[in-house]
């Protein structure tokens, strides 16, 4: 059965994560219980911090506890799963730094359940053949002067984990890394900027800062190969 989930979540799901991350690792054992109560203090403060993953998420704080609820009332459906796993990740690390690394290992989506492009826009990743992957915009780019990104056309990658590491990988025109690690990846996002690339897919804008010029890099974490 198909339900039809609130907009609230769905664009919470959607700035918050990819759909297809690194293999996901057994969480510590809870700190403090999992409620709307507790997740949502700690989503507040990481807000009012400025963590990178959490300061221009389009979901307030005042917001948070209904979703969190919705969550917890079915913890089995694919939604519930990773909002409590998120939740966990929030109130388990004190650090900002330990949050974002936390909700990296999250497996966001069943990687058998990818739409087509075709599809109306949701939290899900677009599935495409392993042809058409390899071929995807910065695929086998590492410079930074050669990667070519706009809102229409960013940086494809899947899920969170490739975006961050696609920045790692990438060089300035010297050789060197401006960034060099998921951590420093984050603290170089600027803002989800709403849909775009080819599928509609939220996109992210990351600000880049080389001996030899600034970049803004549009990443599209939501374009995986289909199995």
């Amino acid at each position: 059965m198909t339900v039809s989930l609130p907009r609230n979540l769905l664009i919470f799901l959607a700035a918050c994560g990819g759909s297809k991350p690194v293999e996901p690792v057994k969480p510590p054992p809870p700190v403090r219980p999992v409620t709307p109560e507790t997740v949502c203090a700690r989503f507040q403060t990481l807000v009012h911090d400025e963590c990178a993953t959490f300061a221009n998420m389009n979901v307030t704080p005042a917001q948070c506890p209904a979703v969190f609820q919705m969550a917890l009332a079915d913890p089995q459906s694919k939604d519930g799963r990773v909002l409590v796993a998120m939740g966990t990740c929030m109130v388990d690390h004190p650090t900002c730094q330990g949050v974002t690394l936390c909700l990296a290992t999250i497996q966001f989506e069943d990687p058998n359940d990818l739409r087509a492009c075709t599809d109306p826009a949701d939290s899900r990743a677009v599935g495409v053949d392993r042809a058409a992957y390899q071929l995807r915009n910065g695929a086998n780019v590492t410079r930074l002067p050669d990667a070519r990104s706009t809102k229409e056309r960013p940086i494809e990658a899947c899920g969170i984990s490739g975006g961050l590491d696609w920045l790692v990988a990438a060089t300035c025109a010297d050789g060197s890394h401006p960034i060099k690690s998921r951590n420093a990846a984050e603290a170089a996002r600027v803002q989800n900027v709403g849909r775009g690339g080819a599928c509609g897919s939220i996109i992210d804008l990351y600000h880049v800062r080389c001996p030899d010029a600034e970049y803004d890099v549009y990443v599209d974490g939501y374009v995986c190969p289909r199995p």
